[in-house]
């Protein structure tokens, strides 16, 4: 797996983009004035649960009746987390991405992470190893570091992102320092709705059969396997 980061003679103002953008099929979420991130990694969970709870109840003083808490964790808790409580937000319904023009951006460079040439030998050698039955799952993946000819234009991105793949929860978060981090991912892992809790991941999942008896098989199949669980 690769991972990333009209012209009018008197022309309407234009609606300021939302700081924060996170869509889905059930409707988006705009976030604005997102103020200054709670950075606390999630490995120190006292620490960060007192400064969410102050960020939220501060916000509610503020005169917002449901405060909200947005933002990202970082895969090793250890590092910085990403979190927010904005001071406004908006609920709607998600519109499909507007076309816009196409417009070129030349890649000058690419760095990846490990050397492609180390990834390659990686992918072979678990190749090799589930052939000799010592592999069940492994998960590899790389980053890239693309050197654009102009600076990369994050809602454009996120456009081709959510034109491309339409089904997909897409989100677009500020990290600090210039960076933005966009996505489209194919998983939900939990959503709380009138008292109900759903998700939707592709780990752990099969195919569905038309006959019941099938579909009880599978997941049989699925509770008594240990990669899945």
């Amino acid at each position: 797996m690769d991972t990333l980061v009209m012209e009018n003679s008197a022309p309407a103002q234009a609606a300021s983009p939302p700081d924060f953008l996170f869509t889905s099929g059930q409707g988006t979420i705009s976030a604005y004035d997102l103020g200054q991130p709670i950075t606390t990694p999630a490995c120190e969970w006292s620490l960060l649960e007192r400064q969410i709870a102050r960020a939220l109840a501060a916000a509610e003083a503020a005169g917002q009746a449901n405060p909200l808490l947005i933002g990202a964790f970082a895969f090793d808790p250890a590092d910085a987390s990403c979190l927010y409580v904005p001071g406004r937000y908006e609920r709607g319904v998600r519109t499909p991405a507007a076309e816009r023009a196409a417009e070129t951006n030349q890649v000058i460079s690419v760095q990846s992470t490990p050397a492609a040439a180390e990834f390659k030998a990686s992918v072979s050698s678990a190749l090799n190893a589930f052939a000799q039955g010592h592999l069940a799952k492994v998960v590899l993946s790389r980053k890239l570091i693309l050197t654009l000819h102009k600076p990369a234009d994050p809602e454009r991105v996120l456009a081709r992102l959510m034109s491309q793949n339409p089904h997909a929860f897409h989100f677009s978060l500020p990290l600090g320092q210039d960076r933005r981090l966009l996505g489209a991912s194919p998983e939900l892992l939990l959503r709380v709705s009138g008292g109900e809790v759903f998700t939707h991941p592709l780990a752990g999942s099969a195919k569905r059969y038309g006959e019941p008896e099938q579909d009880r098989q599978v997941a049989r199949d699925l509770l008594a396997s240990r990669k899945d669980q």
